[in-house]
């Protein structure tokens, strides 16, 4: 089955588990927080002799509490520390280093919230960056442009624009290879990922060899007792991977394999170590096995529930579905009412608040009760195509593909081209 599959079975053995004793990815998300907080009253002392240096580690650690919880909080501290930096910058070098951490900042809170604006700003800040004399400043700026405009070419869903955002960011990594290994590391598994969806997109089975030894190599050089976080993200990526290629070629040894794979990124941190990365797995691993609990799906709800987090978003939906499936399988005409009703209430909410991924959740689950009642009363369930397609537009168009992509399979007719 390919060379991708015989890469990612070599990782069956070795991806058990290992120790959670690096530095920023070995410490839990509380003990990030804390540093956060100490770095940040570091750079506002009056006494501190380095300022720039210390607003600048603060953004680093504020933006790594946020990607690991979505604490819209720690978003802002991040950008507002870049922001304080750039202030006390006392020279152009400072000035451009401190932009792009605020640009990569920004580019969080879209992969966090999405909104294409996001996109528009970060692009905006780098854009009116004068030339660096440093070239390793003029690769780490075009490295961040490369990144806009992968997930540009994401939420277009343009194969060809794909294909070159995903070949700049290969570049992209090759030039960054030896100046930065935590840069380095983050953008390889970006391109690893972007890669793969192309290869299976496509079935382009040269580009799912290559991307399979790069994963393979990812997760060998990831060791879990250093980069226990990316080791665990390289590895979903294979778990994902071996079973795309097990349901095309239908082979259950490779999907159980594939399954052990999306154990051992789970295991790879508890819970608290990297919130949002545990929710993430639970949900692909959901996607996989056909199956979420509902006492899983109440949890990542919980670890969700910050204001307009895609994630969220997605659990919410979920958390519906089942709720809606439950009363169905039951021939429970009232509880479903009662669901309606519970909705209709929160449609309200969401659109005074403006949050555009909850209300295409809730979109989802009036939608979902109508099938169920139309189903329960055998008539058909009329009007709801518009609804659909205009929520599965607003979930692509705010980055969250996986709530459009589930909007799409709602449709009366799945072929229907939005």
């Amino acid at each position: 089955m390919f060379e991708f599959g015989k890469d990612i079975r070599r990782l069956f053995e070795k991806a058990g588990g290992s120790e959670d004793l690096g530095w920023m990815e070995g410490i839990s998300a509380s003990l990030v927080e804390n540093e956060a907080r100490t770095q940040s009253l570091e750079s506002g002392r009056p006494t501190c002799t380095s300022p720039f240096g210390a607003c600048l580690r603060a953004c680093l650690l504020w933006r790594e509490h946020a990607r690991r919880t979505g604490h819209p909080q720690s978003l802002q501290r991040a950008e507002s520390e870049a922001r304080t930096a750039i202030r006390f910058a006392v020279n152009e070098e400072q000035t451009v280093r401190a932009t792009i951490e605020l640009a990569q900042s920004i580019l969080l809170a879209f992969d966090l919230i999405g909104g294409p604006d996001r996109l528009t700003a970060t692009e905006t800040l780098l854009k009116h960056l004068p030339t660096p004399r440093r070239q390793y400043l003029a690769d780490e700026i075009k490295a961040v442009v490369t990144r806009v405009n992968a997930r540009r070419a994401t939420l277009d869903g343009d194969q060809t624009a794909l294909k070159t955002a995903c070949n700049d960011l290969e570049m992209a990594v090759q030039t960054l290879k030896d100046q930065h290994a935590h840069s380095d590391l983050e953008l390889r598994i970006e391109q690893a990922n972007l890669s793969l969806t192309i290869g299976l997109m496509t079935r382009d089975f040269k580009r799912l060899d290559k991307v399979g030894q790069e994963l393979r190599n990812l997760v060998e050089n990831a060791p879990g007792v250093q980069r226990p976080i990316s080791r665990g993200r390289a590895l979903a990526i294979c778990g994902m991977g071996m079973l795309a290629l097990a349901n095309l070629a239908k082979d259950e040894t490779a999907r159980k394999q594939g399954l052990s794979l999306m154990q051992a990124a789970t295991d790879q941190f508890v819970m608290d170590h990297s919130p949002l990365d545990w929710a993430a797995i639970q949900l692909m691993r959901a996607d996989a096995e056909d199956s979420l609990s509902l006492t899983t799906v109440v949890q990542i709800e919980a670890l969700t529930e910050q204001y307009g987090l895609v994630m969220g978003a997605e659990a919410r939906e979920r958390h519906l579905a089942m709720e809606i499936h439950e009363a169905e399988q039951a021939h429970d005409l009232l509880g479903l009412q009662q669901l309606e009703k519970c909705i209709l209430s929160r449609l309200r909410d969401t659109v005074t608040l403006a949050v555009p991924l909850d209300w295409v959740s809730n979109q989802m689950g009036l939608a979902r009760i109508a099938l169920a009642r139309a189903r329960l009363m055998d008539r058909p369930a009329d009007h709801l195509g518009l609804i659909l397609i205009e929520a599965a537009e607003t979930a692509r168009e705010r980055g969250a593909s996986a709530l459009a992509s589930r909007a799409r399979d709602l449709l009366p007719h799945p072929q229907t081209a939005l």
